[in-house]
């Protein structure tokens, strides 16, 4: 099964993890923040005006999760999917923010998932189509009346993209 994964993080020079969004080919999704202490003092002015307020934590008691713990909850919600792999439209820093985050907190890499990602973005079906394919995943925020800049909500995009295209 594929699973969506997207990120926010801080910089792209001082590159800290801020949020996980995870969503499945068949609908189930993952969502998880690390705590403002941990991510708070590196970030850029992009991120404070436009990824900070969409996270829950931002919102009256929202708090966001230690590395360890959103780590083993990843872990777990990733091994009761069977079969995975990966697949990011950012694999430089999704899926590697992914990675250091179970090896810095020593959380296994769960068995199911496969290590090398699959990258999807809008390039998926060509050149010639990349402009058509990015407007599906435009689209998905404007009908879903979602924001992007927010790691659940671009990761259920690049998966509504995927469906559209892959049908």
């Amino acid at each position: 099964m594929l699973v969506f994964l997207d990120t926010e993080f801080t910089d792209f020079i001082d590159l800290r993890l801020i949020s996980v969004g995870l969503a499945a080919e068949d609908g189930r999704t993952c969502y998880g923040e690390l705590a403002r202490d941990c991510w708070l003092e590196a970030v850029s002015g992009f991120v404070r005006a436009n990824v900070a307020p969409l996270l829950d934590q931002s919102r009256p008691g929202g708090e966001g999760e230690r590395p360890e713990a959103l780590a083993e909850r990843l872990r777990d919600w990733l091994a009761g999917l069977g079969e995975v792999q990966l697949a990011s439209d950012n694999l430089a820093h999704d899926f590697d923010l992914l990675v250091d985050l179970f090896a810095e907190t020593g959380t296994a890499w769960p068995t199911n998932v496969a290590k090398t990602p699959l990258r999807v973005d809008c390039y998926l079906r060509g050149e010639a189509l990349a402009p058509a394919v990015m407007g599906t995943y435009q689209d998905f925020f404007t009908e879903s009346g979602l924001v992007q800049h927010h790691a659940l909500n671009d990761a259920l995009a690049l998966r509504a993209m995927w469906l559209e295209w892959h049908e």
